[in-house]
């Protein structure tokens, strides 16, 4: 099983990736022996496919890895030792030589009976001239006779949205970076999906597009 392609790009798209990580417990980690039909402390299973999104040529990879590490270090308090991680990685004009894993269809449904709703972190990276946008703090900052020694202008911010109940923890942040006349920009954010399911990359880029038109508005010059 692997997900649904986009049908398009958000403007400036360069790359998106989805990751998660999950402590499981035994009886998961049996039910998941049993499912995909694995020996020994873990087993791993990865794709690689060139893909076309409209007229943009990407190259589109997924893993997935389940390790029973209760023997080979001390848990800490909560700890199972099992874990599970999988992540999809989608990047314009980059060619993959298209593989699967033989085992990859059978550990990625495994994997989706075993578990429910999960948080994905998701990272987007975009690029843009600097006649595209008009970012929501202007760049460069002058550090003027007060600033870092050595230094003049601040040429990158990271902007972040912290959560109202819990200062500490933050629900979406962009880094905004300013080299010669582009503008990078790197969203960090999460979406709840129901594990491996088809939608999983079409909402998680969505959700990353939300959250970084949030620090820039297109410029009409651009048009």
């Amino acid at each position: 099983m692997i997900p649904a392609l986009p049908e398009g790009l958000p403007t400036g798209f360069d790359r998106l990736i989805m990751r998660c990580s999950v402590d499981l417990t035994e009886a998961q980690l049996e039910g998941l022996r049993r499912a995909s039909q694995f020996e020994g402390n873990a087993v791993h299973a990865t794709f690689r496919q060139n893909v076309q999104i409209a007229d943009a040529a990407c190259g589109f990879r997924g893993t997935i890895g389940v390790h029973d590490n209760r023997n080979l270090r001390v848990l800490e308090e909560g700890e199972t030792g099992i874990g599970l991680h999988y992540s999809y990685d989608l990047e314009r004009d980059v060619k993959h030589k298209d593989a699967k894993a033989d085992n990859w269809d059978r550990l990625s449904k495994a994997v989706s009976d075993v578990l429910g709703t999960q948080e994905m972190l998701v990272t987007m990276i975009s690029l843009f001239d600097e006649k595209q946008i008009i970012p929501g703090t202007a760049l460069p900052i002058p550090l003027g006779e007060s600033g870092v020694s050595g230094f003049s202008e601040i040429r990158g911010v990271r902007l972040v949205q912290p959560d109202p109940a819990d200062k500490n923890n933050e629900l979406y942040s962009v880094v905004l970076d300013k080299h010669a006349t582009d503008y990078f920009l790197t969203t960090f954010s999460s979406v709840e999906v129901t594990a491996l399911s088809e939608d999983l990359l079409r909402r998680g880029l969505q959700r990353a597009n939300d959250v970084a038109t949030l620090a820039y508005k297109e410029s009409r010059k651009s048009s």
